[in-house]
């Protein structure tokens, strides 16, 4: 897959719907995007495959949930006190 920085486009030019879709994959698998509803769109649009968006969204939470917890590490003796 592509990195996000080869997805920049200029306003002029546009995504095609299968970059947009593997640029959501990427960014969900990440973390910094729980769940784009266009993404299952296209997925189910197009027929891209339901089960790589599935492991790019358990994944992804898995990494949302391990910042959380350290957040809450950071910031818990603060909130305590």
């Amino acid at each position: 897959m592509k990195s996000f920085e080869q997805y920049h486009r200029t306003p002029e030019e546009n995504f095609s719907d299968i970059e947009t879709y593997e640029l959501y994959i990427e960014r969900i698998k990440k973390g910094e995007l729980y769940l784009s509803k266009y993404a299952r769109e296209l997925a189910e649009r197009y027929g891209f495959p339901n089960d790589q968006l599935e492991k790019a969204i358990e994944e992804g939470s898995k990494k949302i949930k391990q910042r959380i917890i350290e957040e809450y590490e950071i910031f818990s003796p603060r909130i305590s006190s």
